[in-house]
């Protein structure tokens, strides 16, 4: 599970190594891999991306983060990838800053992320 800036690391780390991630969690990641060939090692493993409020309030999300993860998300799936995204807004979970797991309704996104590990054989 990786946040923001550290998102970089465990998609790295699915790309040195994706027979030792059972899946990847990345909650408001701010970076991805480069779209390319390489994605394939990344088709395997489940991934899921979250998003809180105010991504469409700040510039920087809207022109250099949001296009490059959604370019991701089309690329990887287009290559058979398992990925996800969950925007809470649309599924009328409001209230999360940038900081999702410190927010007043952090149990209910934790209950989400449990819901999907459980859907993709990841909790035992």
């Amino acid at each position: 599970m990786v946040h923001s800036q550290g998102g970089n690391f465990g998609f790295q780390a699915a790309l040195a190594a994706p027979d030792k991630v059972k899946a990847l969690i990345a909650i408001e990641p701010s970076g991805v891999p480069q779209l390319g060939p390489e994605l394939e090692k990344l088709k395997n493993i489940p991934i899921l991306l979250i998003w809180g409020d105010y991504l469409d309030k700040q510039a920087f999300w809207q022109r250099a983060v949001v296009p490059k993860v959604e370019a991701f998300f089309k690329d990887l799936r287009s290559k058979g990838g398992k990925i996800d995204w969950i925007d809470l807004p649309k599924l009328g979970i409001s209230g999360n800053t940038h900081m999702l797991m410190m927010d007043e309704n952090s149990d209910q996104v934790a209950g989400l992320i449990q819901e999907w590990m459980g859907k993709n054989g990841l909790m035992r």
